[in-house]
């Protein structure tokens, strides 16, 4: 069973010269006379009777075009450089409560979820700030609050990030390129955006 091609859309496909052979259709292809001459072309009779000529299938040249990446491209590459690194420094640190983990998470009073990575010890201690908040055993902490009472162990977790990065070449590039990408995202976004001088 052969499927028709509507007229239109063979009209098309000629008028960009994309080849129609193999494709079963109303029309009927007319042969040149003189097979050895190359400059003929093969020509084809639609159902009105006019003959258009098809033209050979000609090679698609390469393109290449060098331009500024897009905002959301930049942004794409930074969060894929930033996984790559956490995974490597969660593999090589020395406890699994250094490990940082990344979530999407909406503010509160919003719906725009936003990336956050933050280590485990940070986000355990604010679950269990915010257990014994609702339990009625403390007070509310605000977002510095909790970072002011865990400042030791932050300063173990970039301690032990300076150390791997010393110790690993490979870690250090994957820092060094991650600086690139969010310096150049930076200044593309300033140029797009620039702010009001006021």
């Amino acid at each position: 069973m052969t499927k028709r091609v509507p007229a239109l859309l063979m009209s098309s496909l000629l008028y960009w010269g994309i080849s129609t052979m193999g494709i079963a259709q109303d029309t009927n292809p007319v042969q040149p006379s003189d097979a050895s001459d190359p400059s003929l072309e093969v020509a084809e009779k639609n159902s009105v009777g006019t003959v258009r000529p098809i033209s050979r299938p000609r090679p698609i040249e390469e393109i290449t075009v060098v331009g500024q990446q897009s905002l959301f491209r930049l942004r794409r590459r930074i969060v894929e450089k930033e996984d790559e690194i956490f995974a490597f420094f969660n593999d090589n640190n020395s406890s699994d409560r250094m490990d940082i983990l990344c979530s999407n998470r909406a503010s509160t009073g919003t719906y725009i979820q936003r990336r956050v990575c933050e280590p485990r010890f940070f986000k355990e201690h604010r679950s269990f700030q915010a257990r014994g908040f609702r339990q009625g055993f403390n007070s509310l902490y605000t977002n510095d609050d909790l970072l002011f009472e865990m400042q030791g162990n932050f300063d173990k977790l970039q301690n032990e990030m300076n150390a791997l990065m010393l110790e690993n070449e490979e870690f250090a590039s994957k820092l060094a390129d991650l600086a690139d990408l969010t310096e150049n995202y930076e200044a593309h976004r300033s140029e797009m955006f620039p702010k009001d001088e006021q």
